[in-house]
């Protein structure tokens, strides 16, 4: 049966024992309450005096009036505790996990952010003296490490390591009694950017002529010479894509739906609706943001290549129905090697580079001209170029804003001609070449979206 103690000082409450365990009871506004009391290695107190030792320290939170105090004091308490017990730098990632606050991020992220906090960890380990916990982290010892990343590694790298750790510090600020970021002061560099070039509708054509024709390099080779001797010559050698036919139609998804390269190499046949005559699928880039599929009509040559692709059904793993299935495994195993062959495939048939080295920027590696992503370039700009509008475009490419599809638009002189064309004549009524000019103008835009009847009869008129 329990036993209470001898009665405590006044508002302290009294010590009473369950068994082997002492609880402190103290009565506020009439309503009891029992606590069970730990030692400072978290255990039950076992003894009278551990059990006393236990309930002096809560005194402080007993003699609190307000929800608020005893808020601050629980806040002040574990800083303290914090403080006491640092956390270390290795355990780091563990902490930012259990944070209530962090973000949501996604598999792939969560691993990004993981490997840059443990690449920190093994710096700072390294240091002399070495920096083992988040308290011996300052500014100094951040920005130490912000240059030599910045010295070893491209802007874009930068950025990402200073996001991270400005992240990853700001959500364990709490847990781990930090009175700063020691990250947050730190600036992102301006990232200069090369945007892709979009693809003609010429070069385009060009690329599908090559799948019938074949893909050809000029290179230098080198070979045995009269007298035995060695001689280099140019010669024009073939080179073949691996699954040549299935990237045939991989190339056509790519130019019919402005798709990003790892949802054209991923369709699956569950995407396609040949009876409703449309292709439906949730861009993988944005799936964990809004997952707002888009869907397309097929357009009759694209529908043509979907048709040659029935023959690959067989070539599937159980369980899997992709549309091009050795495109799509050779994307999971080795995405660069499939992007880098979309972009040679381009570059040989069109005969230009498809990388380069910007001037006055500073860049590790080149920047790319064309490539898979040029595709959604060349859609996106024959849609604005066919007046369709560009909300449309938006909706049909899976950009959630005008803004973002306006980056993918590439006008042409041709445009720019006819938009300046369009413009009326402003010249005086009594003015007949200003008149003459602003009728043509008119007509030459009728004339665009005319029927082969409306401009038969239209040039019939004008002969009579």
């Amino acid at each position: 049966m329990a036993k209470t103690q001898k009665a405590r000082a006044k508002g302290a409450g009294c010590l009473w024992k369950k068994g082997n365990r002492f609880y402190l009871k103290t009565v506020t506004e009439g309503k009891s309450k029992s606590v069970l009391l730990r030692g400072d290695d978290n255990k039950p107190c076992m003894t009278r005096p551990q059990a006393e030792m236990a309930a002096d320290k809560l005194a402080p939170a007993l003699a609190l009036q307000s929800r608020e105090d005893l808020g601050q004091f629980v806040a002040v308490t574990r800083r303290l505790k914090a403080e006491a017990r640092p956390v270390l730098l290795s355990d780091v990632w563990e902490t930012y996990l259990g944070t209530p606050t962090r973000p949501d991020s996604g598999k792939t992220t969560m691993e990004f952010y993981r490997q840059k906090v443990f690449s920190f960890a093994d710096w700072s380990a390294t240091q002399n003296p070495p920096v083992v916990n988040v308290r011996q982290v300052t500014a100094d010892v951040a920005g130490k490490y912000l240059s030599e990343i910045a010295a070893r590694s491209s802007t874009r790298n930068y950025n990402a390591y200073l996001q991270c750790l400005r992240m990853v510090f700001e959500h364990i600020a709490e847990p781990c009694a930090l009175d700063e970021n020691p990250f947050e002061k730190f600036q992102r560099k301006t990232l200069e950017t090369c945007r892709h070039e979009a693809l003609t509708i010429e070069q385009v054509q060009t690329v599908l002529r090559c799948f019938d024709v074949g893909f050809f390099r000029t290179t230098e080779i080198e070979g045995l010479a009269a007298g035995g001797g060695r001689k280099r010559s140019i010669a024009t050698l073939e080179w073949r894509p691996l699954h040549v036919e299935q990237m045939r139609v991989l190339f056509y998804l790519l130019a019919y739906t402005g798709a990003r390269l790892q949802d054209a190499a991923q369709i699956k046949w569950q995407n396609i609706d040949l009876v409703k005559n449309e292709i439906r699928f949730t861009p993988r880039k944005t799936k964990r943001k809004n997952n707002k599929p888009v869907a397309l009509p097929i357009h009759d040559n694209l529908r043509s290549a979907i048709a040659d692709a029935v023959q690959w059904c067989g070539a599937n793993t159980a369980g899997d129905d992709c549309l091009l299935p050795d495109v799509a495994a050779r994307y999971a195993k080795n995405r660069t090697g499939l992007s880098k062959d979309v972009a040679k495939m381009i570059g040989l048939a069109i005969g230009e580079k498809t990388s380069f080295m910007p001037e006055n920027v500073t860049r590790k590696l080149k920047a790319s001209r064309f490539s898979a992503h040029s595709l959604r370039h060349y859609f996106v700009s024959s849609c604005a170029a066919a007046g369709v509008p560009m909300a449309i475009v938006s909706e049909l490419v899976g950009h959630s804003t005008v803004q973002m599809s306006m980056h993918y638009f590439h006008g042409t002189a041709e445009g720019r001609s006819k938009a300046i064309a369009a413009l009326p004549c402003l010249g005086t009524p009594n003015d007949e070449t200003a008149v003459k000019r602003d009728l043509q103008a008119r007509l030459a835009v009728l004339a665009e979206g005319a029927t082969v009847e409306q401009l038969e009869n239209a040039i019939a008129a004008m002969e009579k």
